[in-house]
């Protein structure tokens, strides 16, 4: 399920970069993944972040040291530091590491998968919309014969 909500994640950034390069600005990925989006109080990362970093958890594991520690690629080591600070670990198997990630993002000791791509993609890009739009003095979307 990460996997899935890093797709609409992916494809939020992309959007929301390229609004900002048509408007002469930058913004990184990890600045587009904070914008308008909840954070979790205890880690005070933001859902979208969470759901990013467990999914790639999940896709590139068995590619990290067996103690998660050792001399991993930045890129690696960013990963694993934000998927420690919501409890997940080397020592846990990967069903409790995952539910760790959806805890933190659904606030419920079982987690409700239900509610995950809405909370983090849902939810997020309802409230990105109306920042852009005001931002970039965008027009407002209709649907076709509206």
């Amino acid at each position: 399920m990460f996997v899935l909500v890093q797709a609409a994640i992916t494809e939020t950034v992309s959007i929301v970069k390229r609004i900002y390069e048509l408007n002469g600005q930058k913004i990184s990925k990890d600045a587009v993944m904070s914008l308008e989006a909840k954070p979790d109080s205890k880690s005070g990362l933001s859902y979208v972040a969470i759901a990013n970093g467990a999914a790639n958890f999940y896709k590139h594991r068995f590619e990290w040291q067996k103690d998660w520690l050792g001399g991993a690629p930045k890129q690696q080591k960013d990963t694993i530091n934000l998927v420690r600070s919501v409890g997940m670990g080397p020592e846990r198997d990967l069903a409790d590491n995952l539910l760790s990630a959806l805890n933190a993002i659904t606030k419920t000791s079982g987690g409700n998968l239900h509610d995950l791509a809405d909370l983090v993609v849902g939810q997020w890009r309802a409230r990105l919309a109306p920042r852009l739009r005001g931002q970039f003095d965008l027009p407002q979307y209709n649907k076709c014969g509206s």
